[in-house]
């Protein structure tokens, strides 16, 4: 599986851009999957791409951002996402994951100037 998210962070602000997921498993009976992706952060809140219909290799191109205020440093310190990839079924009503990972956006802020992370799922 290859999903590579670009996370940006700072004490206020992480945003993900999820760009694609390619050669994903099949989930469904017709060897294709309908894919979508949920980023949940541990300072609180969870937003999911739209689903990508019938397709293994899936270009999403969206952008999700978490906004918050007054962090404590230690919330700065412990902050993550968890970023998770389901297969949509049954008019919606039920999810397979497919697969998930997290990341540790502290992790992310030092490593590079840029604040960014590529191809690492």
């Amino acid at each position: 599986m290859y999903c590579p998210p670009l996370l940006l962070f700072n004490p206020s602000l992480a945003q993900v851009h999820v760009i694609e997921a390619r050669d994903l498993n099949p989930q469904d009976s017709s060897g294709t999957s309908d894919p979508f992706v949920v980023i949940k952060s541990s300072l609180g809140g969870t937003q999911k791409t739209n689903t990508q219909k019938a397709n293994n290799s899936p270009l999403f191109d969206e952008r999700l951002v978490f906004n918050y205020k007054d962090l404590s440093p230690q919330q700065i310190h412990e902050a993550s996402l968890t970023i998770a990839i389901y297969d949509e079924d049954w008019f919606g009503l039920s999810r397979q994951m497919i697969g998930s990972c997290s990341f540790d956006l502290l992790g992310i802020y030092a490593k590079n100037e840029t604040h960014e992370m590529y191809r690492t799922w």
